[in-house]
């Protein structure tokens, strides 16, 4: 049977803790999280490797819209078609253009209107 920690380490847990089987939990947990970061670092390396030869930005955007859309057409609770999906797509698009405009007109009507309040001349002279 595997130790278990003394009653001192154990503080006020619901269950008792094994030693062993935290030590095998630990191992696992952090041997997975150093592949996770071998990998990234191998990621960092093979778009490092291409950034010169590929639209990399574009490419990688391309590739999770891709997916994230295979994902929704094949969903076992609601699956999309692609052109439903095009669709809502356009409406979003049209929707954050809208926004866009909006706020570059009241940006451009508050740098104007700052501009007329330091060129006009005051009310009243001294």
């Amino acid at each position: 049977m595997d130790p278990i920690l003394s009653t001192q380490d154990q503080l006020d847990f619901a269950f008792p803790l094994n030693k062993a089987t935290l030590t095998e939990f630990l191992s696992k947990y952090l041997a997975i999280e150093n592949e996770q970061d071998r990998l990234r670092e191998e990621l960092r390396l093979l778009k490092d490797d291409f950034a010169t030869a590929l639209p990399l930005r574009g490419l990688l955007v391309a590739v999770k819209i891709v997916r994230a859309q295979i994902t929704l057409e094949t969903h076992p609770k609601e699956p999309m078609p692609r052109p439903h999906l095009e669709y809502l797509q356009m409406l979003v698009e049209q929707h954050l253009s809208a926004e866009r405009q909006a706020l570059d007109a009241l940006t451009a009507d508050m740098t104007t209107g700052a501009l007329r309040t330091e060129t006009q001349e005051p009310p009243w002279t001294p």
